[in-house]
């Protein structure tokens, strides 16, 4: 077999063109391309040295945004080749999973990372919920609502819903199978990734603020202040 690189349908090509010719979205594109540099140079090197200087680099939620480090990288592929829903649905995990991390490390801060993910275990083994309004609420994060809010809002990507699902599948039955294959450049869906994304962005930022106070960890190699302008 023979595959040359990249091996892509060949309407991706005219969907990436669509994308980056679009000279009203060139500061959102920046955005997603540069995401990765800043998240990792600027964002997470920065807050783990703070975090290590206090002996505190045993920490989940640090873990966890580490851990998404490849997954934004990829979700700015998928931007460009206009799979929306599928970057939704990802930021609203990513959203969900963080809050969650946050949890564990302001409720039981005197526990290593493997205690910590052992509490998980035996969350899910008493069948608690780990998903939910309860996350987010119970996080001890003081500004949880316009998360909560955010969250809602992508839960339709994830859950059966009129506008999500729903609509591609009716969408099909009036066009008919082949028609609806091929994937178009959508500039307000475009938009609403990107908005998601930067909200995500700050509230991470903002939750590494808060777990810094409540572990009283000093920060000083991290810059809060910094991603204002460019989140």
């Amino acid at each position: 077999m023979s595959i040359e690189y990249p091996d892509l349908q060949p309407f991706y090509r005219q969907v990436f063109e669509d994308t980056v010719s679009d000279r009203g979205i060139a500061k959102e594109i920046e955005f997603s391309r540069i995401f990765l540099e800043e998240w990792v140079g600027n964002f997470l090197h920065p807050f783990g040295d703070d975090l290590h200087r206090e002996t505190l680099l045993d920490n989940i939620f640090y873990s966890y945004l580490a851990s998404q480090s490849n997954v934004f990288d990829w979700l700015c592929h998928s931007l460009l080749f206009g799979h929306y829903q599928m970057v939704l649905r990802e930021l609203r995990t990513i959203l969900e999973n963080m809050f969650y991390m946050f949890y564990l490390d302001v409720s039981y801060k005197d526990k290593t990372v493997e205690e910590k993910f052992q509490i998980l275990k035996e969350q899910e083994l008493r069948g608690v919920k780990l998903h939910g309004k309860s996350i987010f609420k119970n996080s001890q994060y003081p500004n949880w609502e316009p998360s909560y809010e955010l969250y809602q809002e992508l839960c339709k990507y994830i859950h059966i819903h009129s506008t999500t699902s729903a609509k591609l599948a009716m969408e099909i039955a009036h066009k008919g199978f082949p028609e609806i294959l091929e994937i178009n450049y959508n500039k307000k869906s475009f938009l609403e990734c990107i908005r998601a994304w930067e909200k995500i962005a700050k509230t991470s930022v903002n939750l590494a603020v808060d777990i810094c106070e409540k572990l009283d960890v000093e920060i000083s190699e991290f810059n809060p202040s910094y991603f204002e302008n460019i989140w």
